[in-house]
């Protein structure tokens, strides 16, 4: 399945390049130190328009391979780390079956807004949102596991620029009597 930010960008690459062919003809044909000139212009503009659009999504964009009219959500599992160490400790987890949490866990994620980067400060993040997810393909049923790194300022490798409060649905199931902690878990987590 293609985006439409994909489909986007090719046919803005084949303008460009189409672009770039005449104006090179045209000028390379006529007046070459300008025809250099303007051909420089048009890649840099190109070339910046095009990087910054790869940047920017939002969290329905990136997933929304995965998250269709026909998706069916059977289970979220919300994993608490401790992340003060060199690898996570698991806290305690808590996995939500109920289609009205399962819905306002998504209602908080979706809409964000995300900018890609290189840099998301700890390689590990307070929680760890697993979806449990069901799409139709054809004749079958694809079955996935879509895991989160998510934090206050960050999901995965996307730093958030929305907002909106996304962990709200997750920190009052967390704080919730079905969660499952580990030996000391519930301890740590109140601590930070």
């Amino acid at each position: 399945m293609v985006s439409f930010l994909e489909q986007l960008l090719v046919y803005t690459d084949i303008l460009f390049f189409g672009v770039f062919l005449a104006c090179g003809y045209y000028f390379l044909s006529h007046k070459k130190k300008l025809a250099m000139g303007l051909i420089f212009i048009v890649v840099a503009i190109g070339g910046a328009i095009l990087v910054y659009q790869l940047k920017y999504t939002t969290f329905d964009e990136w997933n929304a391979e995965y998250f269709g009219a026909e998706t069916t959500i059977r289970s979220i599992s919300i994993h608490v780390n401790e992340t003060t160490d060199e690898f996570p400790e698991e806290l305690g987890r808590i996995t939500i079956e109920d289609k009205e949490e399962i819905d306002r866990v998504l209602a908080d994620l979706k809409g964000l807004k995300l900018k890609k980067v290189t840099d998301t400060g700890e390689p590990w993040k307070k929680y760890e949102v697993e979806f449990l997810v069901v799409n139709e393909k054809g004749n079958l049923l694809e079955t996935n596991r879509l895991s989160y790194a998510v934090d206050q300022y960050y999901i995965n490798d996307y730093q958030i620029i929305s907002e909106q409060n996304h962990l709200s649905t997750i920190e009052e199931l967390v704080e919730s009597e079905e969660m499952e902690w580990k030996d000391n878990g519930k301890e740590k987590y109140k601590k930070r």
